[in-house]
């Protein structure tokens, strides 16, 4: 997720990767997505579950933001690309908090 929003990191960036003039792995979030929704929640411990969900909301979400800009990025002003980055951000942040909170919950539950 790091990477992508790093690819997309301003107005000029975003029209290079939609107009395919440089790469950005939309492919790599569908797969990350893929992944996330094939986890099999109840199988998991309990204590995992609401953070896996919450993961799998987000990195929803963050494929559907990049897609959406990538679609309409002539069509989007000032104020609608300062929200895909602020989102972006925000977002890029969440699954790395909630990717620690995964981390930490499986350390706990290995050493009991």
């Amino acid at each position: 997720m790091s990477h992508i929003a790093g690819r997309l990191r301003d107005r000029e960036s975003v029209y290079r990767a939609a107009e395919g003039l440089v790469h950005c792995d939309v492919g790599e979030l569908h797969r990350i997505n893929t992944y996330v929704d094939g986890i099999p929640i109840h199988t998991i411990p309990h204590s995992l579950v609401s953070l896996t969900m919450i993961l799998g909301s987000t990195v929803r979400q963050f494929k559907e933001k990049v897609e959406l800009a990538l679609r309409l990025h002539r069509q989007m002003d000032a104020s609608m690309f300062q929200d895909f980055f602020q989102t972006m951000a925000a977002m890029n942040e969440g699954i790395l908090a909630t990717c620690r909170d995964i981390d930490a919950e499986v350390s706990q539950l290995e050493a009991t």
